[in-house]
């Protein structure tokens, strides 16, 4: 199916960028223009994959000082989302001992994003890890 979408891709953008020779004229189209000839329409469409996005907001706010104690960050790809938090904050020594972390995986159209499964409160480190992937199950 992927090599179905490339040759008709590479078709595509072949007609849009230059010439039709069966009629002995060019014809160059831009994004978003159509050309007609008898029973044949081209259209020239650009599309983009979409883009790894980030956005960022405060998960932990210090009131006294005014200011982010730790940043949350989620990050977007079309209708995926993953977040990196802290998953095991200390509040007395205002200090995340263990965030979850989120990596895209372009070829796949997924991130993985990495949890702490088992924490020791004692030592404050993360003993095992587990992932998950996020994924468009539509592609």
């Amino acid at each position: 199916m992927k090599r179905v979408a490339s040759a008709f891709f590479f078709l595509t953008a072949a007609l849009c960028a230059a010439a039709l020779p069966a009629w002995g004229r060019e014809v160059v189209l831009g994004a978003g223009e159509s050309y007609s000839a008898d029973d044949l329409t081209v259209r020239c469409v650009e599309r983009a994959e979409p883009q790894v996005i980030k956005l960022t907001d405060c998960q932990f706010w210090d009131q006294f000082e005014q200011k982010c104690l730790y940043e949350r960050k989620t990050y977007r790809y079309g209708r995926l989302a993953c977040v990196e938090e802290c998953q095991h904050w200390d509040s007395f020594s205002n200090t995340c001992f263990f965030a979850t972390t989120c990596e895209f995986v372009p070829g796949q159209h997924a991130f993985v994003r990495t949890s702490c499964d088992v924490f020791d409160q004692t030592e404050n480190v993360c003993r095992r890890t587990k992932q998950q992937v996020i994924g468009d199950a539509h592609r």
